[in-house]
């Protein structure tokens, strides 16, 4: 339920307007106000420091409390408190609010400026973004799933993409097929350097099986052998 109350006065002088708010969110049950001019029902005292461009003060229960702005998070705001724990959730605690400064920018993970006086680094789990590396991991699931090569034109897909990451930018399936026949090139060549260098015995086997999808029959031919730390591993040769 939401009371607005004002003082009227014979003279022209505008009056402070108070909103006041029956039960407060994240608070439970309680009385909830928010006062113009930075003021609260239990003072007047203007508030001057810079960490209220971030909070508005509210009273919750005769208690004194700061609202963060982005993500509505109350916390203490009496004097023997004092700034500088709502200066830290407003640089570093509030992910809301990091959320609403990397928006827009070309990479995530940069210094962003917080103000004139104060900069804002981003967490480190907002790494930077990496074009090649999702271009990659985008080949690497088209290999393993075997999915066709328009599905980087189908409009649901790119819609997913685009969700997670705004920033990448989707190739072409021609694109897409190249990458795809340098990636096979690179690991034959590996493969190959691998076994040549190699000191131990290979063992070789053969595979047979019948794609359900397409109704036809495979043959993949794997090479076993022992590293130089006596590890076994298997790679398949075609």
């Amino acid at each position: 339920r939401l009371i607005y109350t004002s003082n009227t006065h014979k003279n022209t002088h505008s009056t402070p307007i108070r909103l006041s708010f029956v039960d407060a969110p994240n608070e439970g049950t309680g009385n909830f106000s928010v006062d113009k001019e930075g003021s609260n029902s239990l003072g007047s005292r203007k508030l001057t420091s810079e960490v209220w461009t971030f909070f508005v003060q509210v009273v919750v229960n005769n208690v004194k409390k700061a609202k963060c702005k982005s993500c509505n998070k109350l916390l203490s705001a009496t004097s023997n408190h004092g700034t500088s724990h709502l200066m830290k959730h407003a640089k570093k605690t509030c992910t809301m609010r990091h959320l609403e400064i990397s928006k827009g920018l070309a990479k995530l993970g940069v210094k962003t400026e917080l103000d004139e006086s104060t900069t804002l680094e981003l967490k480190e789990k907002y790494k930077e973004f990496n074009q090649e590396i999702s271009r990659n991991k985008l080949v690497i699931i088209e290999i393993i799933h075997g999915y066709p090569l328009s599905i980087v034109d189908h409009f649901g897909f790119k819609d997913f993409v685009k969700s997670l990451n705004p920033l990448f930018k989707m190739i072409s399936r021609n694109i897409l097929r190249n990458d795809i026949l340098k990636m096979h090139k690179d690991e034959k060549l590996s493969i190959k350097r691998l076994l040549e260098y190699n000191d131990s015995r290979i063992a070789v086997t053969t595979d047979m099986w019948t794609a359900s999808n397409k109704k036809k029959g495979y043959m993949v031919v794997t090479s076993h052998f022992i590293d130089q730390n006596l590890v076994l591993r298997n790679r398949i040769l075609r």
